[in-house]
């Protein structure tokens, strides 16, 4: 599909965010915008991601051009250095104790080296490496369980008034990186220049609107008070690294909780729901060549349901660290054309 031509972006770095810029590139990509944003920053490239206003991270060059990172003060993009402090390791330590009294409260009836094992399986975590000395003192204070704004203010700087607790914040971030999928959906439509094919996939795009508006555009995945198996969180608000998309289980196995600090919150900006089969290289491109067959073949029309599970739902979708997140072409997980239609329902 063609790019858009140049585009303006607002950029500031995130360590002195009175300095901003203005930086105008022609088809914009995540590595150019990131590359002329350190430049006009003087700052090294080595170390430092692209965010949009809210802290999520930009790693996808369609969201670059897609509407969900326009702003009343046109496109601000962050260019924030990336860092880890003690609060980081007090935090670690946190979601690694709340393991061992899961553990325990699970196994409180079996034998002690039941107990030992799993306690055993905690401490070897990457995570717990981390630990600062002298950490364990700040847990005491920790304002992971705390949720309301009046309760845990230095949780909520940065964040817009109406969100009067954690969990309502996390509910719209979750809403807004799904809608922010229908959104690149609807910019690939657009970029298409056949009519025809248009016509079939905004059929399309208008039923993925509604089946998202049934399940409330899935807010509930980074929701730890959501009752449902929807919710990628236990009830504390940790979250565990899904590893990278062709492996079962993240072999460094991380874990955040973006509802302990504010500092935590921001990290898990950088967490991403990762397509396994990817939307821009694989979901969207079939979704089109879907089209041309029904087109070429009135016997078809395209399985929306097929769609929606690849684009919105944790059938396709896993929540992993930046380290997980394999940017690479997933050659071995692609759309298959025949799921992607199904048979015509006679009129």
């Amino acid at each position: 599909m063609p790019r858009t031509g140049k585009r303006t972006f607002k950029v500031r770095s995130s360590e002195d965010q009175s300095v901003r810029f203005g930086i105008t590139v022609a088809d914009p990509t995540v590595d150019i915008v990131l590359s002329e944003a350190c430049k006009k920053l003087k700052i090294s490239r080595r170390g430092c991601t692209l965010r949009a206003i809210d802290g999520t991270i930009i790693d996808d060059d369609d969201y670059l051009v897609s509407d969900d990172l326009k702003y009343p003060n046109n496109n601000v993009v962050i260019v924030p250095k990336a860092s880890k402090s003690r609060t980081d390791s007090v935090d670690d330590l946190l979601g690694q104790l709340d393991g061992i009294v899961d553990a325990l409260q699970t196994h409180h009836n079996q034998r002690p080296d039941e107990v030992r094992w799993q306690i055993e399986d905690h401490r070897k975590s990457s995570s717990t490496r981390n630990i600062a000395a002298g950490g364990i003192q700040e847990v005491i204070g920790s304002t992971a369980k705390k949720s309301s704004r009046h309760d845990d203010p230095d949780w909520f700087i940065q964040v817009k008034p109406r969100f009067k607790t954690k969990e309502q914040f996390m509910r719209d971030r979750a809403r807004s990186r799904v809608a922010g999928y229908l959104n690149v959906t609807k910019d690939f439509i657009n970029r298409c220049d056949d009519d025809d094919k248009k016509k079939i996939m905004l059929a399309v795009y208008t039923e993925l609107i509604v089946q998202l508006k049934d399940v409330n555009y899935f807010e509930s995945y980074f929701d730890r008070e959501d009752g449902s198996n929807a919710s990628l969180c236990d009830r504390r608000g940790n979250f565990p690294c899904g590893g990278i998309y062709n492996k079962a289980a993240c072999e460094y196995k991380s874990i955040i909780n973006p509802y302990a600090s504010l500092r935590k919150r921001i990290e898990f900006s950088s967490w991403n729901l990762d397509h396994i089969v990817e939307k821009s290289r694989s979901v969207l491109p079939c979704l089109e060549k879907a089209a041309g067959e029904v087109l070429q073949n009135k016997r078809y029309q395209v399985n929306v349901d097929y769609f929606f599970r690849l684009l919105f739902t944790t059938d396709n979708l896993k929540l992993v660290e930046t380290a997980c997140h394999d940017k690479t072409e997933h050659t071995d997980k692609q759309c298959v054309l025949d799921s992607a239609l199904t048979t015509a329902r006679r009129r």
